[in-house]
Parts: C-alpha cells; structure tokens; sequence
C-alpha cells in the first residue's frame, strides 16, 4: 500500500489533478483514494479545491525522506 501513497505524491508532485484523473492513474477504487486523498489533506500535504488536487509545502518535503 506503502507504494501506492508514494505513486499518488508523486504524481501530485508532477502537476495537479483530479480525483478522475489519480483514479485512472492508479488503480486505486473511489473508496481507496478518496481515503488516501482525505489523509494528505488532513496531514498538509496535499490541498483540495474543487475537484482538483495539488501538493503542498509539506507533501514535497515529504517526498524528498
């Protein structure tokens, strides 16, 4: 699961993008994502606004441990 968080950073880290968008690049089910996304919110490392999801400050560094 540990690599699935990481392919969901790193792909943030690249650009934003949707919910639609991280689901068809992961493979994740809504469920699934929907939790990964709602634990990088509620950490800072990731914000949502609208539909679309950025990495911030924070996800960035922790990309880079």
């Amino acid at each position: 699961m540990l690599e699935k968080l990481d392919r969901v950073l790193e792909l943030l880290a690249e650009r934003e993008r949707t919910l639609k968008e991280l689901k068809a690049e992961t493979s994740l089910s809504d469920e699934t994502l929907n939790l990964v996304i709602d634990f990088f919110v509620t950490h800072d490392f990731a914000a949502r606004e609208d539909n679309r999801i950025r990495l911030t400050d924070s996800g960035r560094k922790l990309l880079e441990l």
